[in-house]
């Protein structure tokens, strides 16, 4: 090879190189939502709804009933069709293909929707049946979906002898055993009793640590979301709230809404009356001033909402060593025993209720009685300010 032939060569390989650099290649969303709208009537369940979700992730979408998270799923599964806007899954417009033509999506629905007449194994080789695959490979794949699920022992019982947990793990390896890049969960937990709830979500998220498709799951259960996902969406009225990492949600809520939605808070409604650099005094009726930090500028007379979450306040019996924290004095009304955690709500000067969460062990604290007169506390820092 001459020795301009080998120097264009390393010139178009240094070429390619820093092209790589400057535009480095990005993966395909798993999803796309673009300006999606659905009404029922005149009831509007999607409200121009935007969002993406990145292949392999556990998302959930969060909101109360009626938010518009169903009608999502409905539409990602192919059940029904967006009025105005477009679906995108791994690149591909969506729109219009029915159900049974969204071959790399899989649905599992809240109620099981196990077949009554068929034992454990044809239920979860019925998908693969229709398929026509091979025997010895649906009896292969099933054989590993039962070891996977944990429900070998099972393989030849009908639903009706099945628990509720058992029934949630036969849909669920009905729904994997087609490998679909994107599984979708509609409240799948949601029918169970509590423990055994807890246990089948750590269940979910190390099986989809291991398996590394894209779930997509719907809930109303804050607990179950912040648990489980990589990211949340929280809906409200068919209009996205805010999208975010559970932390990035519960520790930054954008609104009250949100705020009220994920965990629990107080809120200290007031107005601004002084402004400086990223701190403010806001002045609470009936309450009394207290000073905030700020993410963004705020005005004199703005209407502002300080929120605390219970387990960021302390109670003291007076103000002794407690310079750096903002105090509200106020009167403990009832208490509120969880075992490891105790609730305390107290009443402050201008009517509001207000909560604390402790460890049930402080010694303090177990010392307080009704009607004790007590200064409710947070840290600077701890608290959440919300423009109105």
């Amino acid at each position: 090879m001459s020795q301009e032939r080998l120097l264009a060569i390393k010139e178009e390989a240094n070429s390619q190189r820093e092209s790589k650099e400057v535009f480095p290649s990005v993966e395909k969303p798993a999803i796309v939502f673009e300006n999606v709208t659905k009404r029922y009537g005149d009831f509007i369940a999607l409200d121009n709804v935007s969002f993406e979700v990145k292949k392999g992730e556990l998302f959930s979408f969060l909101g109360p009933s009626g938010s518009g998270k169903t009608t999502i799923l409905k539409i990602l599964g192919g059940f029904e069709e967006p009025e105005e806007g477009d679906v995108y899954i791994f690149g591909n417009r969506v729109n219009g293909i029915p159900p049974h033509k969204r071959k790399n999506v899989n649905t599992v629905f809240q109620n099981y929707a196990l077949f009554p007449h068929m034992d454990v194994f044809g239920n979860i080789s019925y998908g693969l049946k229709v398929d026509s695959v091979k025997k010895e490979v649906v009896k292969e794949k099933v054989k590993n979906m039962l070891r996977l699920m944990k429900l070998e022992q099972w393989e030849k019982s009908e639903p009706h002898h099945l628990s509720g947990g058992m029934k949630q793990r036969v849909a669920l390896a009905r729904a994997l055993i087609k490998e679909p890049e994107v599984l979708l969960l509609d409240e799948p937990l949601s029918a169970l009793d509590l423990k055994i709830r807890q246990h089948l979500l750590i269940e979910l998220k190390s099986l989809h640590e291991r398996i590394g498709s894209t779930f997509i799951y719907v809930t109303h259960d804050q607990g179950e979301a912040l648990s489980i996902s990589d990211r949340i969406l929280i809906l409200d009225k068919g209009k996205i709230v805010q999208i975010g990492t559970p932390m990035e949600i519960y520790e930054n809520p954008a609104t009250r809404f949100a705020a009220e939605f994920i965990g629990e808070m107080n809120f200290l409604d007031g107005k601004a009356i002084r402004s400086e650099g990223n701190r403010a005094i806001v002045q609470i009726e009936g309450v009394g001033e207290v000073l905030v930090k700020t993410k963004e500028r705020v005005n004199v007379s703005d209407s502002i909402t300080v929120g605390i979450r219970p387990e960021r306040v302390f109670l003291f019996r007076d103000l002794e060593g407690t310079n750096d924290l903002n105090c509200i004095p106020g009167k403990l009304v009832e208490t509120i025993y969880e075992g490891s955690l105790v609730d305390y709500i107290i009443t402050l000067g201008n009517g509001l209720e207000v909560k604390a969460e402790a460890r049930g062990g402080d010694a303090l604290l177990q010392k307080l009685a009704i009607g004790d007169s007590l200064y409710f506390c947070w840290k600077i820092e701890d608290a959440i300010v919300l423009k109105n």
